[in-house]
């Protein structure tokens, strides 16, 4: 819980990445697309699928790497890579379909260009904004927002103890606000709930909130959660000794004591199952979908000093696929 760790936290929206295979780091992204590129049909009937990034690396080639792996091999696509990082424009003409890697790339492929998008990698904040500002109206999503529900059954599976599910919120998330008010009840905790206007407001309200038999709820919000005040909420929280369930597993690396979350991968074979079930591209419009395959973090060290029992983290997520599966 040092200072360091914590700052590091300001990476909560990013999943640690995919490991790279050894012996493959220094060609790794050619290679990655060499074999993308040979694992399609190639035809004079293929649908070529653009795949804008907005920075290549670990993170992001792992997503693409999963994407081009779960593509179906009876459908004909042509896929072509592209970063925003490259010397050259990115060129979209020609693409019937464009995937876009991060925000960045989210924003260059929804302004100016006709072809449908599905944007990978984003919060759902960032797709509501790309919705609201971009002209293309064709744009679909997976957000790395996770289920409210499946957050706070893993809340309920971690801190047993726990009567009340606390979340801070920012101004313009009530919809959030609701699901999370909404969600908590359902899995038996009583939620209380505080929205700010500022960063100014986080302390006060914090001390108002953290009490016994409660736990703190990160739910991804900018306004609450970002690299300004990551470090506070933790050392608050546990200065209270109350349990913080994070978003990411660098939040539960820095503090809080679990987390649910999607790795690039996982979202990538998501990806491709969507494109896999679509006969026409143009089905993505106005479409956002949460993730469907996750992973649990757990950080057996911050739950001993608050006297909590440590868990095994595979036998968390196993449960919540149980609960998930059930009518």
């Amino acid at each position: 819980m040092n200072r360091d760790s914590i700052l590091r936290a300001a990476s909560i929206g990013t999943p640690r990445p995919t490991k790279t295979p050894a012996g493959l780091a220094p060609g790794w992204r050619r290679c990655l697309c060499a074999a993308l590129l040979c694992s399609v049909l190639a035809s004079s009937h293929a649908a070529e699928i653009l795949i804008i990034q907005s920075r290549p690396g670990e993170v992001q080639d792992a997503f693409v790497a999963a994407f081009g792996a779960g593509l179906k091999p009876g459908k004909s696509h042509r896929l072509r890579i592209a970063s925003l990082s490259g010397p050259d424009p990115v060129a979209v003409a020609g693409a019937d379909l464009v995937v876009a890697v991060g925000a960045a790339a989210a924003r260059a492929a929804a302004t100016g260009n006709d072809a449908p998008v599905l944007a990978a990698l984003i919060s759902q904040q960032e797709a509501t904004t790309l919705r609201t500002q971009a002209g293309n109206r064709r744009l679909g999503a997976i957000v790395l927002d996770q289920p409210m529900l499946r957050t706070l059954r893993l809340t309920r599976l971690v801190a047993p103890g726990a009567r009340r599910a606390t979340a801070l919120f920012g101004s313009e998330n009530t919809a959030a606000e609701s699901q999370f008010r909404l969600n908590a009840k359902r899995v038996g905790l009583i939620p209380e709930t505080t929205r700010i206007d500022d960063e100014g407001q986080l302390g006060a309200a914090l001390d108002r909130l953290l009490q016994s038999n409660q736990v703190l709820v990160a739910v991804p919000d900018g306004q609450i959660f970002n690299r300004n005040t990551a470090m506070s909420i933790l050392l608050t929280s546990y200065r209270y000794r109350t349990p913080v369930i994070g978003f990411s597993e660098a939040y539960v690396r820095a503090g809080a004591i679990a987390a649910v979350f999607s790795a690039p991968d996982d979202i990538g074979r998501q990806a491709a199952e969507w494109v896999n079930e679509m006969s026409d591209f143009a089905q993505l419009a106005d479409q956002t979908r949460e993730p469907r395959y996750f992973r649990i973090a757990v950080n057996d060290r911050v739950s001993q000093a608050l006297g909590l029992e440590t868990q095994d983290a595979e036998a968390i997520a196993q449960a919540i696929r149980s609960e998930e599966r059930r009518p």
